[in-house]
């Protein structure tokens, strides 16, 4: 008999969870005329990072007799998103971020009466990430930190960070095994704030990642609190420059994954020391689930605050009161009373002076289902955002863009009437 798997992912590439996951297998040899296929379907056990979950089963497809397998639900159900900021540690893992898959093909068909089930084919090894495709993403397969330059899984190529809000995370995929680990990460620090002026450079070290030997997806702080951090515990190595790695003459720096032979495991990116005041006293940082798996980040300015919905439960009961013999209808009475309400703020954020890829970026703010944000009370906070209140004006002349956006807080004061 022939069984031959006619289309699958290939081996250990990155697939989207949220994105079709097809595998395609055949039986040369099946005749669904014959008495010896009655009631013939090929199966495929997933194994989930090396452990055996489920076993689909397939008919033959009417028009090709070829058995169609999707892991799209599989792959969604073992993979999530992870929120693993934490100012303690430089490097830190999203182990649920992605998932390990597997199949092992097989058939069973009625034969005569006798039920046979046999293995045929074992499938390629392949990542799921939790992640969705979108138009503007290069291939997945370009996220892979293992071998060549390859991409971080966040969408900005610049970050800001401040006093306020000193840490910034910047997400990637590591594949360890066979593959050349991100061993370290690069940092090249610069006496002046110019986006791209390397005559600046003050020096170059490196920090060891300490979690290189391991596959999946981790991420990296490289805010000001991760550099005074690296400073202070002396983390890093030097490879040119001055001693002193971080001091109050650095004003920005370029950070990417190195492998261990000193090989750029990603582009750099520039992290900008923000030492301006801000247009309004209130900034927030705003962290949001991009469609890679990643979290984003901005640092936008709070405008206000309005309260601008109320919520009232209430009931209706029957005017005035028996007293006595008499029925007494007192005007100060309640005969409408609320026993639930509740009021929503909004909080106005904005954003100036925003090129081409900062609105590209904060396009996936608007799209996300998962935001976060931080005042200066250093509090986390769930919201969500108005995606249809939000306003985008160009600067003709300067080419530039304001945003306005309105966050609602999911937290909301309420009252009820015991």
């Amino acid at each position: 008999m022939s069984y031959s798997i006619i289309q699958q992912p290939e081996e250990n590439t990155l697939q989207y969870s949220n994105g079709e996951i097809i595998s395609v297998v055949e039986q040369s040899d099946y005749d669904p005329d014959s008495p010896e296929w009655k009631d013939f379907k090929f199966w495929a056990d997933v194994y989930v990072n090396g452990e055996k979950k489920v076993r689909l089963k397939s008919f033959p497809e009417p028009l090709t007799d070829k058995g169609v397998f999707n892991l799209k639900n599989i792959a969604s159900a073992f993979t999530k998103w992870e929120y693993v900021f934490s100012s303690s540690d430089i490097f830190q893992q999203s182990p649920n971020s992605a998932c390990e898959l597997q199949l092992y093909y097989g058939e069973e068909r009625n034969n005569n009466g006798s039920w046979t089930s046999e293995s045929q084919a074992t499938g390629n090894t392949f990542i799921s990430l939790n992640a969705a495709p979108w138009k503007d993403d290069a291939a997945l397969s370009q996220y892979v930190i293992g071998n060549y330059e390859k991409l971080f899984l966040n969408k900005a190529k610049e970050l800001k960070t401040s006093a306020v809000f000193g840490d910034q995370y910047l997400f990637f995929y590591n594949k360890a095994g066979e593959y050349t680990p991100a061993a370290k990460i690069e940092i090249c620090t610069f006496t002046n704030s110019v986006p791209g002026d390397w005559s600046s450079l003050k020096g170059i070290y490196r920090v060891d990642n300490s979690y290189s030997d391991a596959s999946g997806v981790q991420c990296v702080n490289v805010g000001v609190n991760a550099m005074q951090k690296i400073n202070d515990e002396s983390l890093y190595t030097k490879v040119y420059g001055d001693d002193s790695f971080f001091d109050s003459g650095v004003k920005r720096w370029n950070v990417c994954m190195i492998y261990s032979g000193a090989e750029k495991a990603t582009d750099y990116v520039e992290i900008v020391l923000d030492t301006s005041c801000y247009r309004y006293p209130e900034p927030i940082i705003v962290y949001w689930l991009n469609n890679l798996g990643a979290f984003d980040q901005y640092i936008f300015n709070s405008k206000n605050i309005i309260s601008t919905t109320k919520k009232a439960q209430s009931f209706t009961k029957q005017a005035g009161k028996l007293v006595g013999s008499s029925y007494v209808n007192n005007s100060y009475d309640q005969t409408k009373v609320n026993y639930f309400t509740e009021l929503q703020d909004t909080i106005e954020i904005t954003a100036n002076w925003l090129s081409d890829d900062d609105v590209k970026l904060l396009k996936s703010l608007v799209m996300s289902p998962i935001v976060f944000f931080k005042g200066t009370d250093n509090v986390m906070y769930s919201a969500s955002i108005d995606a249809n209140d939000y306003k985008l004006s160009y600067r003709k002349f300067q080419k530039k863009y304001d945003l306005t956006l309105k966050l609602i807080p999911s937290t909301s004061y309420n009252s009820q009437l015991q």
